[in-house]
């Protein structure tokens, strides 16, 4: 394992929550590029929220058909047998 280099070290700011994140972040993005990352967008909520619904649906679709598929299919002939031999 190598030792820390310093001079790295003081060239990329720390952006760990403390008291000098406001100045790490100012130290690494302009004001302008902030603003914009920090800016909340309707239609990229919007596609969270259909993107969510759609993996809930797609795995309810998923688990319906490998339940269908593991049940067992009786034949016409059979449920008739059946419903016979009931009576």
């Amino acid at each position: 394992m190598s030792a820390a280099n310093p001079t790295l070290d003081a060239a990329v700011p720390d952006l760990d929550a403390d008291s000098r994140t406001n100045e790490a972040w100012h130290a690494r993005f302009a004001r302008a590029e902030i603003q914009e990352l920090l800016r909340v967008s309707d239609l990229r909520g919007l596609g969270s929220v259909a993107l969510d619904w759609a993996i809930i649906a797609a795995s309810f679709a998923l688990v319906a058909r490998r339940t269908r598929s593991r049940s067992p299919r009786r034949s016409s002939r059979s449920a008739a047998a059946s419903s016979a031999s009931r009576c």
